[in-house]
């Protein structure tokens, strides 16, 4: 009767501690994976918070301004400079108000200021035009 040899202990452990050294080689490189695309995405975060906080610094160091001709600027990032928003930056009531002359029977418009002034006209027939800036 022939029998085969038994493998020795430390054929067999030799052999289990491959199986091990390539799993936990395998695990290393997948971890060693996952951490360099956790920095890239952590890369590219830290990009756009740069980015934002530039343009926030931007617009803090240009604040909305009132223009000569009354209306609110604000700073235009692409342009670099202040554009006119066309938005009148006055508070209070741009409406005139009216009176008539009881000696001439003229028709009085009061306005708040200059600004206000050329916004509205009363035409050759009496009707008030509103001319928005």
């Amino acid at each position: 009767m022939i029998r085969d040899t038994p493998r020795s202990k430390q054929s067999r452990s030799s052999a289990a501690s491959d199986v091990y050294k390539r799993q936990a080689t395998a695990n290393a490189n997948k971890a060693a994976t996952n951490a360099n695309e956790k920095a890239q995405k952590a890369e590219t975060a830290a990009n756009n918070a740069n980015t934002q906080a530039n343009r926030a610094k931007e617009q803090a160091d240009n604040p909305p301004k009132i223009g000569e001709n009354g209306n609110w600027w604000k700073w235009d990032e692409t342009q670099k400079k202040y554009v006119d928003t066309g938005i009148l930056a006055k508070g209070g009531i741009l409406y005139p108000t009216f009176t008539i002359d009881p000696d001439t029977m003229e028709l009085i418009m009061y306005y708040q200021d200059d600004i206000a002034a050329d916004m509205f006209d009363i035409d050759n027939e009496g009707f008030l035009i509103f001319n928005p800036k």
